[in-house]
């Protein structure tokens, strides 16, 4: 059978999946040197059992000349990568911008938090950590393996 004929990957999941966005097209433009290019991209999401899936389209240049469309599949485990390195990403930026908004307040000498507050909520932890009783635990007998009860129970016997 000739391979021309069978839809790749590509195709079928864009037949047979679940849209979950319109395509969008994005171009961007390239100004590496000084020489402008623009690329198109064409976008699209689509869900497979149950994870996102990344339909993506561009134009690139094909090594005897002109261009040649490239369809990629990415698939959900990648997609989901990305996602969790964004996530991390934009956790980190908001943490040291977090820390900078600290540090230039108390270069200037302002105080953190409401210091009444604070004191209120200290005095209420330590009342609740001295009227509270230690957990009583019930003492464990470790259990002995089968072959030293069984050596036990000869000694006994005996």
């Amino acid at each position: 059978m000739n391979e021309t004929l069978m839809p790749d990957r590509f195709d079928r999941l864009l037949a047979t999946a679940n849209m979950l966005t319109e395509p969008q097209i994005v171009r961007d433009t390239a100004n590496i040197l000084n020489v402008g290019g623009t690329a198109v991209y064409i976008v699209q999401v689509v869900r497979e059992s149950g994870a996102d899936t990344i339909l993506l389209q561009t134009e690139l240049p094909h090594p005897s000349g002109g261009e040649y469309l490239a369809r990629i599949v990415i698939p959900a485990r990648i997609v989901q990568t990305i996602d969790r390195q964004r996530a991390t990403l934009i956790a980190r930026v908001r943490r040291n911008a977090a820390q900078r908004v600290v540090e230039d307040r108390l270069a200037r000498g302002e105080s953190l938090g409401n210091p009444e507050a604070l004191a209120k909520a200290r005095e209420a932890r330590k009342e609740q950590l001295e009227n509270q009783d230690a957990p009583k635990r019930r003492k464990t007998r470790k259990r002995r393996s089968r072959k030293t009860r069984k050596a036990r129970r000869k000694a006994d016997a005996q």
